[in-house]
């Protein structure tokens, strides 16, 4: 049996409520480890020997699958696929050989996949492109559609592509990840776009448009939407909590099991659970590429989409799919159905950031890996669709290398250590996983709720008699999670010598908050509470630098961390540091470097 792999992702606590409704049937016949893997690399044998006589979105997306394949980008093949790529940019300018938004989001897909510090230039050209084509409404089309309407086959007006919207967010969250900016407000509006085309059942349609040919919704297009309200409520809301919708709690209470979900919900920045089997890094190892400013240029817009709408919207969506979730699409027998193989890959990208390991009780991975190693051709290819032959077979590989999970690389939830509290904070005594509830205290005694100006509460830590320590922590992070995220600007100093106070929770929440000032000059001072004397200031310390260069699996640690290994940490973070800093700014982390 193909066993599932993949690692932790964020998703709304009321999806797996939505989903125990669901229908339930098991694969008689799963395809086996050792026929995936060999379906894998046949697949990958034949789109090599394809690449050189492709141009275009087909080039890129075919680029795309072998890179996610594991293919080495010094092949001859792959090689002069991403020559071929990087050509499409000359002098700052991106012109796409063809199908326009969808060339563009795969290139930047695969750009990014393969060395996002290489082609950096390349990145932020396409993701510029993409960036000023986003219509008005929020979404994207074709081409010519101005002011934000495009016309279809007939001349019908429509608002909106939502396979382009998907492909165009996928890009830009790739170019995100490698450290462009794209601003807040271009999540936004496509977040107000996908709410207000998405159909009541929850599922989405190709062009959302009363005249349009498939008003109703399909596989294919629920999968595309509701992916798409999945990235955009991470980029909008990196740290929301999984917080339950009180009216779908209701719609499906009572409704049975709950359906498996991956461990643990790694999510940007901290107030998370810290990782627990991250792999070893290689010696001298550094993080991928700096990433320090926030990824956006808008660091001080507010979303006009509410996060509770967005947690509807996927609910919705993923209660649809869970519905009506099948692995082949071919004895439906509905129009707009016949895209088999670009649906399963969309089915990967929504298991791997919702970390939903079934759908309708189905195991999703199963169910497509057994679809697709029965309907390999001779030649290695997959043929099943209206995609093509070699389409379906990028379609298939992405699916099957679980491509988004690569590119998320989250980890599963370590255990936490009982000498340091059941908090979330990672070892802040007194802070219950869901905040809403940190009046009752992680151990049991109330601990009464502040409120008040930022000022105050800090100014409540720095009293030495420490009895409103932990009613001051919850205060202060729920303030800047849920209120007034800039609340912390002008504070960098009181933070600063609040993180060497002599006691160990204050220490802590004054290095989580200064992990969320998105301020450099702040980086030293996290860095020497990496060798602090109380194991949990560490942890926060590291988490604080995983949110600031936006790499959750920056700075390995054990639970019980050596000398040598906080030594290790400690080189690697300067490096990093120094790596992004203005090089007349350095002099100060050379001193005593190793």
């Amino acid at each position: 049996m193909v066993r599932d792999r993949a690692r932790g992702a964020v998703i709304v606590l009321t999806v797996a409520l939505a989903l125990a409704a669901c229908p339930s049937t098991a694969t008689l016949h799963a395809a086996s480890e050792a026929e995936v893997k060999n379906a894998i690399s046949r697949g990958v044998a034949y789109l090599k020997g394809r690449l050189v006589s492709q141009s275009g979105g087909q080039m890129a997306l075919t680029v795309l699958a072998l890179a996610k394949a594991g293919d080495s980008p010094d092949g001859p093949e792959l090689k002069a696929g991403l020559a071929r790529l990087q050509s499409t940019v000359r002098n700052g300018t991106y012109a796409p050989a063809d199908h326009h938004r969808y060339e563009a989001g795969v290139t930047l897909m695969a750009l990014a996949t393969i060395d996002s510090a290489k082609y950096r230039p390349e990145i932020e050209a396409i993701a510029r492109y993409l960036i000023e084509s986003q219509e008005t409404h929020g979404g994207w089309y074709y081409p010519g559609g101005g002011a934000g309407v495009g016309q279809i086959a007939g001349g019908v007006a429509q608002s909106g592509d939502t396979s382009i919207t998907q492909y165009a967010l996928l890009g830009l969250w790739e170019a995100s990840r490698a450290g462009v900016n794209v601003p807040k407000r271009v999540w936004d509006r496509a977040a107000a776009w996908h709410l207000a085309t998405q159909l009541k059942d929850g599922s989405f349609t190709y062009h959302p448009s009363p005249q349009s040919f498939n008003p109703s919704g399909t596989h294919s297009m629920a999968v595309a939407g509701t992916s798409s309200l999945l990235l955009v409520r991470l980029m909008l809301y990196p740290e929301a909590q999984d917080i339950p919708s009180a009216e779908i709690e209701e719609a499906v209470a009572g409704s049975g099991d709950t359906p498996k979900k991956k461990r643990g919900g790694m999510k940007f920045g901290i107030l998370v659970p810290a990782a627990a089997d991250e792999p070893e890094p290689k010696p001298d190892a550094e993080p991928d590429s700096p990433k320090v400013k926030p990824l956006d240029s808008d660091p001080n817009y507010a979303p006009t989409t509410k996060l509770a709408s967005i947690n509807n919207g996927i609910v919705k969506g993923i209660r649809w799919l869970g519905t009506n979730f099948r692995a082949d699409l071919s004895t439906l027998n509905i129009v707009g159905q016949g895209w088999n193989s670009y649906y399963l890959y969309g089915i990967e990208r929504l298991g791997a950031l919702s970390g939903l390991v079934e759908l309708g009780r189905q195991d999703w991975y199963q169910e497509g890996c057994e679809y697709f190693v029965k309907r390999q051709t001779a030649d290695g290819s997959w043929n099943v669709d209206q995609a093509g032959q070699d389409n379906g077979t990028c379609f298939a590989v992405l699916f099957m290398v679980r491509a988004t999970e690569k590119t998320l690389k989250k980890t599963p939830q370590r255990r936490r250590d009982p000498r340091l509290g059941g908090g979330v904070l990672v070892g802040a005594r007194g802070l219950p996983d869901d905040l809403t509830k940190l009046e009752l205290g992680a151990a049991g005694p109330k601990v009464r709720k502040l409120k008040g100006p930022i000022d105050e509460l800090l100014g409540e830590l720095e009293k030495l008699d420490g009895n409103q320590v932990e009613a001051a922590q919850e205060a202060i992070v729920e303030t800047i999670l849920t209120e007034d995220p800039e609340a912390l600007v002008g504070q960098q100093d009181r933070l600063l010598r609040l993180a060497g106070d002599r006691r160990p929770d204050v220490r802590r929440t004054a290095v989580w908050a200064l992990g969320r000032t998105n301020d450099l000059t702040v980086v030293p001072t996290l860095i020497a509470r990496l060798e602090d004397p109380d194991v949990s200031v560490i942890v926060e310390a590291r988490n604080a630098l995983r949110f600031m260069t936006r790499q959750p699996d920056f700075l390995v640690l054990s639970d019980a961390p050596t000398p040598e290994e906080l030594g290790e940490m400690v080189r690697r973070a300067r490096a990093w540091y120094l790596a992004v800093r203005p090089y007349a700014e350095r002099d100060d982390l050379l001193e005593g470097q190793p």
